[in-house]
């Protein structure tokens, strides 16, 4: 939702349509699938359908934005034009994946532009017709991206003559090096060891419980076990494939590493099968408490850590857990505390951070993170309910120097979270440039957390989140801004002008009249 907010933003701003009217729908199919539906209760179907309508609607407002954004711009040269978008306000680096198709004889090779440079990339995929031409290309690169913007890059069919570098994988001994790390797979699974290259440490404990699964199944205590392959190898990234068990659950698990990137990416997905997961049932109060539920784990090599994680609009450190029943009064490690996209623990020489989609509960033991993925068994007034089928979870370790604020967490997980789009098409010229830039924010404790439009204006919520006080400015190559500060509900304008003084944990909401510079 808040990425199709973005792209229907600045098409909105190129003279395209806002899609205000089918962003609202999505939006209250969204909040009325209440979070707390999707656990083990007789409301999840309905939170399904809800909340599939929201996804699908946000899909469709992407796409169809996306192509209206590139109907609009320069897009000439080459036999294939790209336009890719970065949803986040500041300028970045990343990886980005794409997936190219082709008609017989159209293509036998291709390289990859922007402007004159050329651009190495890594096929991680390809399928090809009967004469040896290309029918399919899935490839990754990476890409130098302007702050919530776009850059068009140009597809060309010639043989590339630059080619990707990066780390070095010894598939018989299960290591891989990268920029930033040696990393060691276990021979029943999981991570054996990741050693940061520049810090000079072993940042999980060797041979510990690192992205193993735990859970008690049907009344026993269990850890995963599985072997390890490698799907991809290459130079920019490698793809390892884990397939086991945990007790009668089985599972695969997809573990992407990047040369360039700290991050590490995980889907996991388990089939299950009516097993009871985790003490839900067996005793009052067990739907709450975390030790027994299936996860995965991550154990810190220090003991000695500070534990927060993100809540809307601010950083909280975590702490135990007291509710209002007698059973509620739970330290840390016993109960998960919540994370709305991360937690983290850290000392002051390194930290782990554990990203999610969705999956929002952690607990903390000893340096140990563990974030809670499924329950499953009889409920409290809602029945004996399985968990049965497939289940996919998608995550990401986010290993980093310091603490959470100088491994600058919050920023790592909205890369994560807003991953770059693509549009792909064919040639053609346009109005607008070949790159463009909405809006740059230029301040280190400051995030943007929304873009939008309401009745046809543009509005920017950003917060504070380190917890002092500052100055923002916002800024952009293609951009003219007046600026007025308004509050959430849109009303009581105030002319703003640079630099906005903002006060920690202040959240800041600004009706923004950008008027775009030139054309070309």
């Amino acid at each position: 939702m808040l990425t199709a907010e973005r792209v229907a933003a600045l098409n909105s701003l190129l003279g395209g349509d806002t899609f205000e009217e089918e962003l609202d729908t999505a939006w209250k199919a969204l909040l009325a699938s209440q979070h707390h539906d999707y656990v083990t209760c007789g409301r999840r179907e309905l939170a399904e359908i809800l909340s599939g309508y929201s996804l699908e609607v946000s899909k469709n407002v992407t796409k169809n934005a996306l192509s209206n954004l590139f109907s609009r711009v320069d897009a000439r040269n080459g036999d294939k034009s790209v336009l890719i978008f970065n949803p986040l306000a500041m300028e970045r680096r990343e990886i980005v994946w794409l997936d190219l198709n082709f008609t017989k004889e159209e293509a036998y090779y291709f390289s990859l532009f922007d402007g004159d440079v050329e651009i190495p990339y890594q096929i991680i995929r390809e399928e090809r017709y009967g004469d040896n031409s290309i029918k399919t290309s899935k490839i990754v690169f990476y890409c130098d991206l302007p702050p919530l913007g776009y850059k068009v890059i140009t597809v060309k069919y010639t043989e590339p003559t630059v080619k990707p570098v990066g780390m070095e994988v010894d598939v018989a001994s299960k290591r891989i090096s990268t920029k930033y790390y040696d990393i060691i797979f276990g021979d029943n699974g999981g991570i054996s060891r990741i050693f940061d290259k520049i810090l000079r440490l072993d940042l999980v404990r060797r041979d510990g419980l690192n992205a193993k699964f735990r859970a008690k199944v049907d009344g026993k205590e269990e850890v995963s076990s599985g072997e390890v392959n490698f799907e991809v190898v290459g130079p920019l990234v490698t793809i390892v494939k884990e397939r086991g068990s945990i007790g009668s659950i089985l599972y695969q698990n997809r573990i992407i590493i990047y040369n360039d990137l700290r991050r590490i990416d995980f889907e996991t997905t388990f089939t299950f099968n009516g097993q009871r997961i985790g003490e839900v049932g067996v005793r009052e109060g067990a739907t709450w408490l975390d030790d027994h539920k299936l996860g995965v784990m991550f154990q810190s090599n220090t003991d000695n850590v500070t534990v927060y994680s993100d809540r809307p609009f601010l950083i909280h450190k975590a702490a135990r857990y007291e509710g209002i029943y007698p059973w509620a009064q739970t330290p840390l490690e016993k109960v998960a505390f919540y994370g709305l996209t991360w937690a983290d623990v850290s000392s002051p020489q390194c930290g782990l951070a554990l990203f999610n989609r969705g999956t929002m509960g952690y607990r903390v033991h000893n340096g140990s993170l563990f974030m809670v993925l499924a329950q499953s068994g009889p409920m409290p007034f809602w029945g004996d309910i399985r968990l049965r089928g497939n289940y996919t979870y998608r995550y990401a370790l986010y290993p980093h120097p310091g603490d959470w604020m100088e491994g600058d967490v919050p920023k790592e997980a909205d890369r994560y979270n807003f991953k770059v789009l693509t549009y792909i098409g064919d040639p053609h010229s346009g109005d607008y440039p070949r790159q463009l830039s909405l809006l740059k924010l230029i301040a280190d404790n400051t995030l943007v957390s929304a873009v939008y439009t309401r009745n046809g204006s543009l509005y920017v919520r950003m917060y504070e989140y380190k917890g002092r006080t500052s100055s923002v400015i916002l800024t952009s190559p293609d951009f003219q801004f007046d600026l007025e500060r308004v509050n959430l509900m849109h009303e009581e304008a105030k002319p703003l002008t640079l630099p906005i003084h903002i006060r920690k944990h202040e959240i800041i909401t600004l009706k923004v009249l950008a008027k775009f510079k030139g054309k070309k």
